[in-house]
């Protein structure tokens, strides 16, 4: 009798009542109970979750609960479950949330139809909890990390075929107080035939906790922050050589983990152990410095980095403290829409005014805060109608968030297959009364 086609693993440490439905929703899968194997490791829990997770194992034969003292995080009862895991697949399923009911059967079709190493399936937050996106925008039957967004979400929730788990001898890393499914997501990823992405049904549910234990929203120290930062850009740097590849992804850990870093500085006590800090973070951020990384970043990333490499604390600080103010979360990335920063335009070009902007007693380029390439421009065409004497459009466009009252403008018509263009003079009509349909 062949083994089962998913194994799915879930590390649990006072879970309730959350666990519940964790549990169930697999029990439950349409690809039908005889073909889930289901490891739950109890990590020493003390609020009902171990007792539950045995009433649960009492009506499923292939699911297992192991019980061992609080480890201190997911990692180690995670590796516990992959040494026992006897599935072609392993699903990766946190105590708190839940997989959509036909999730698994979907995942596993893909898997096996494109001969996927690691498939993602479309994420949604519930209860407030926000959700990776940028990376379900289509489904992507095969991928790579460089062709796709895939690499900007390393959680572990994801199909991972157990062959590439076992041929690369993949654990997750203990010493890691945060981010310990990085490394283990990062080098599957790069090691895999191919990737799949299922954007057309809801596969995983996030749900916030309302007692607020979620691990992703737990305070770590700068120190932690920085190990990350310094483990995930080595790890990156070891198996991707210098060039436009090794920067396509460490944008994501510039962008997103040195961001939690610098925030998480802040909160720092002491004055000299913030200079310490700070300087071991600039030659961290030094050593993969880049013109062509630096091309890629939006500009207040840019800005945040330049602070840093200069040691200048004090700005660093002061940016710190206007992305809080304006709603920052320390998990995650500050877009332009979500900071809404005040502009200045100027020679054609838009610049944000993010802290120090050319301030008196600090030289920072313009360029740490121009962007002009970051704001989107909002298009319609009301109509295309063509005929014998050429083709005839009628629409607007504006650039958002920015008036457009004296503009030169023309039209680009692009083919879609070749890329070649052709450019025509418009002549601007102004619609002072045209608003973004947000509002």
């Amino acid at each position: 009798m062949s083994g089962p086609d998913v194994t799915v693993i879930i590390a649990a440490y006072n879970a309730m009542p959350y666990v519940t439905r964790s549990v169930t929703s697999v029990l439950d899968q349409s690809l039908g109970a005889d073909q889930i194997e289901l490891i739950a490791v109890d990590d020493g829990s003390t609020d009902g979750t171990a007792q539950e997770l045995d009433r649960l194992a009492e009506r499923a034969p292939l699911m297992r609960v192991i019980h061992q003292s609080n480890s201190g995080g997911p990692a180690g009862p995670r590796n516990l479950g992959i040494g026992q895991a006897t599935g072609r697949y392993v699903f990766f399923l946190d105590a708190d949330d839940h997989l959509g009911p036909q999730a698994l059967q979907r995942m596993v079709a893909a898997a096996d139809t494109n001969g996927s190493d690691i498939v993602l399936g479309r994420i949604v937050g519930e209860g407030g909890r926000s959700a990776p996106r940028s990376m379900f925008r289509r489904n992507q039957p095969r991928t790579d990390v460089y062709a796709s967004r895939v690499y900007w979400t390393l959680n572990p929730m994801k199909l991972f075929r157990r062959e590439l788990i076992d041929r690369l001898e993949l654990r997750f890393d203990t010493r890691l107080s945060i981010g310990e499914d990085q490394p283990f997501v990062a080098t599957a990823y790069l090691e895999a035939a191919a990737i799949s992405v299922i954007a057309d049904y809801d596969c995983l549910h996030w749900v916030a906790r309302e007692d607020g234990n979620n691990i992703t929203s737990q305070t770590h120290t700068t120190r932690t922050w920085i190990e990350l930062f310094k483990t995930m850009t080595e790890l990156v740097a070891q198996h991707v050589p210098a060039g436009p590849d090794r920067d396509t992804l460490i944008h994501r850990h510039f962008a997103i983990e040195l961001r939690s870093v610098v925030l998480q500085l802040r909160q720092e006590p002491q004055r000299s152990r913030q200079d310490r800090l700070l300087r071991e973070l600039a030659g961290l951020v030094a050593l993969h410095w880049t013109e062509g990384l630096e091309a890629r970043l939006p500009a207040v990333v840019r800005l945040r980095c330049h602070l840093i490499r200069h040691n200048l604390l004090d700005g660093l600080l002061a940016l710190a403290r206007w992305e809080l103010d304006q709603g920052a979360t320390r998990y995650g990335t500050t877009t332009l829409a979500a900071t809404n920063p005040q502009l200045h335009v100027e020679n054609g070009c838009v610049y944000a005014l993010y802290p120090y902007f050319r301030h008196s007693t600090v030289d920072i380029p313009d360029d740490c805060y121009d962007i002009t390439i970051e704001l989107p421009v909002r298009h319609h065409v009301d109509s295309a109608e063509l005929n014998a004497t050429g083709l005839r459009l009628t629409g607007h466009a504006y650039i958002h968030r920015i008036t457009t009252t004296e503009v030169n403008t023309e039209l680009v018509l692009r083919e879609r297959a070749s890329g070649h263009e052709r450019r025509l003079p418009v002549h601007h009509t102004p619609t002072p009364r045209l608003v973004d349909r947000r509002g």
